[in-house]
């Protein structure tokens, strides 16, 4: 599957992602979701600033030049032995794993499944350069993440907390250019009903699509086979069956193999 060029759908599916290019000693504001991004290019040097706006509602999708530098901006720079004039908005997924509950607590009966949708919050990662020859800047959330703890008391590890909840039905999530949209399907094979309250997503194990107006990721499958017994778990390669006409946006950091994976409870399923 060749990958989608952030430049052609910037328009609409993915609003403000893609490619930039910029007049020196000029201030410009990217946004997209609660995140904006300030940037100047002096030469060979540039500055980078962004700042989280607190409501996601009132948050906006552009590109524009500013007249004067932000006063609440506080500047990274970074030195360059060329002088590069253009900059790549590209979505990624976190840095860590991320818990997300589930609407509403869920009963899965023996022998049965349920397939759920998870609205992830992107990062932006900021890459400097032009066409194929990028030069990574930085990455930052494009909302503002709690921080929480996977495990026990000996032995876990911090992940991100979502506010968002994971839904039975994709359609009850709206399209949004900060969030990709992440198929999860749980299968129990136990002897006994599964209750199901929270879900641990390896994130690094996902790609990013897009596909008519939303960025989705590739499906994550479970299956429960009892409590404290292993389960099997996969992070398919693939765009979700249910995707039209599917192009990859960006590529996981780590390919997943598949295999058998610790849970942490009947109510905790660690889709490792």
């Amino acid at each position: 599957m060749k990958a989608a060029s952030l430049q052609s759908v910037t328009r609409n599916q993915l609003s403000s992602w893609g490619t930039y290019t910029f007049e020196k000693d000029t201030f410009y504001m990217w946004q997209t979701g609660p995140l904006k991004v300030w940037l100047i290019r002096s030469g060979l040097e540039w500055k980078i600033a962004h700042q989280l706006v607190e409501d996601e509602d009132l948050a906006k999708h552009e590109w524009q030049r500013l007249e004067q530098a932000p006063s609440e901006a506080s500047w990274q720079r970074w030195a360059f032995s060329n002088p590069h004039d253009q900059v790549l908005f590209e979505p990624v997924m976190p840095d860590r794993p991320l818990i997300v509950k589930t609407l509403t607590p869920t009963q899965i009966p023996p022998g049965m499944e349920a397939a759920f949708y998870v609205n992830i919050p992107l990062w932006a990662a900021v890459k400097a350069g032009r066409e194929s020859n990028w030069v990574n800047l930085t990455s930052m959330s494009s909302v503002i993440l709690s921080d929480t703890w996977f495990g026990n008391n000996s032995e876990g590890e911090f992940c991100y907390a979502l506010k968002t909840k994971a839904v039975r039905d994709a359609k009850d999530v709206s399209p949004q250019p900060h969030r990709a949209l992440c198929p999860i399907l749980i299968v129990n094979k136990a002897n006994t009903t599964l209750p199901l309250q929270k879900i641990c997503i390896r994130a690094k194990y996902l790609n990013t699509y897009v596909d008519n107006e939303h960025l989705w990721t590739n499906r994550i499958s479970v299956t429960f086979l009892g409590k404290g017994l292993p389960s099997k778990v996969n992070y398919e390669h693939t765009p979700p069956a249910e995707l039209e006409n599917p192009e990859l946006v960006s590529k996981a950091t780590e390919r997943y193999e598949s295999g058998f994976f610790k849970t942490l409870g009947q109510s905790f399923i660690d889709l490792f």
